[in-house]
Parts: C-alpha cells; sequence; structure tokens
C-alpha cells in the first residue's frame, strides 16, 4: 500500500530536527547571557541558523509532496496529510514571530561589554520569540515519527495517527506558560529595581 521510504527524506528529516533543537537551546540560552555583545553575538548566530533551516523545511516539503502531485501518482498517506501542514504553520509562525523578534536583537543591542538591562533580557525571553522555536521543534520530531509510520501504517490506528500533533499541543502550551512566567518574573518591579 505505501511505497518504500527513502533513507534520505528520514536523513533529512532527522537533520531538520537536530537544527530546530539547536535553534530552541539557543533561544532559550539568550536570557542568561551577561553581555550585550554576547547576546548580539548569539542572537546573529541564530538568525543565520534560521536561514538553513527555513531552506530545508521548504525542500523537505517539496520533496515529500512533488510525487502525490501527479494524477496518476500514488495515493496521499495519512501521516503526510497532518505532516506537511504541521512543518508549514510551526515554521510560518517561526516567520511571522520569532524572526522580527530576532532581527531587533540583532540590530538595536549594542556591541558593548556592558551588562544586560532589563529591557534587553525581557526582549530575549519574549514568548512570541521563544515559543515558535519550540513548537518548530515539536513539529520536527513529529514530522521524523510520520516519515518513519508509514511502514507501520497498517497497524497504526488514527489515534496512533493524531498523538504527535496532541503531543505538539501539548508541548506549545507547557512552553508557552513557562515563557510568560519567565518573561513576567523579568518585568517584574522587584526585579527592575535591582
Amino acid at each position: 500500500m505505501y511505497e518504500a521510504i527513502s533513507p534520505t527524506v528520514v536523513g533529512l528529516h532527522a537533520l531538520l530536527l537536530i537544527l530546530w533543537a539547536v535553534a530552541a537551546y539557543y533561544a532559550t540560552s539568550l536570557t542568561k547571557l551577561s553581555t550585550q555583545a554576547v547576546l548580539k553575538q548569539r542572537a546573529r548566530k541564530l538568525l543565520w541558523l534560521l536561514l538553513p533551516i527555513v531552506l530545508l523545511t521548504g525542500s523537505l516539503v517539496l520533496t515529500m509532496t512533488v510525487p502525490y502531485l501527479r494524477l496518476s501518482g500514488p495515493p496521499l498517506h495519512e501521516g503526510l496529510l497532518l505532516q506537511v501542514p504541521m512543518l508549514m504553520l510551526s515554521t510560518a509562525a517561526m516567520l511571522l514571530f520569532s524572526l522580527p523578534r530576532l532581527w531587533s536583537i540583532v540590530r538595536y543591542i549594542g556591541s558593548s561589554r556592558k551588562p544586560l538591562c532589563p529591557e534587553q533580557r525581557r526582549l530575549a525571553a519574549d514568548p512570541y520569540f521563544v515559543t515558535p522555536v519550540f513548537v518548530s521543534t515539536a513539529s520536527a520530531a513529529c514530522s521524523l515519527y510520520y516519515a518513519l509510520a508509514p511502514p507501520l501504517a497498517l497497524t497504526l490506528s488514527w489515534k496512533q495517527l493524531l498523538l504527535p500533533p496532541l503531543a505538539l499541543l501539548l508541548v506549545f502550551g507547557i512552553v508557552a506558560i513557562a515563557q510568560q512566567r519567565i518573561h513576567r518574573r523579568l518585568s517584574s518591579p522587584a526585579r527592575q529595581a535591582a
């Protein structure tokens, strides 16, 4: 019923997951940095890391969907119906929310050795900056699961196919709440007075 999974596609999914995990680590470590120069340097690295991630996501979506666009192509399997929108929506959220905030960090924070002020820490801990990166990481993990799931599709039910998107929603909720708490803690008057 399903065609053989290309090891190249599975390898691209694994590479995408690794790149998103590194990006998520960089995004969360921005609030822990000590000087403006280090923050600007790390934000610039993250910005350059997001470029190949977006290109890899686009090429991966194309390699997954082009064989199914032909009229005589194989039927579209259930995992792909969930996989492509998940990758596209999480990458679009990152482009719409995370990238402008990251660009403002790179552009407006100086290169001095001064310690970070509370406003700069709040900018680095913005939930709209960090959460889409984490959701994209979880989306890449779900996508890797769906790349490996079609050989098992005869034994997988719809409940098992819907498990990764539900886990993605759970990750989204946990990260959003955690980032709101970090942002609120950095915005508290007691923290600003210190």
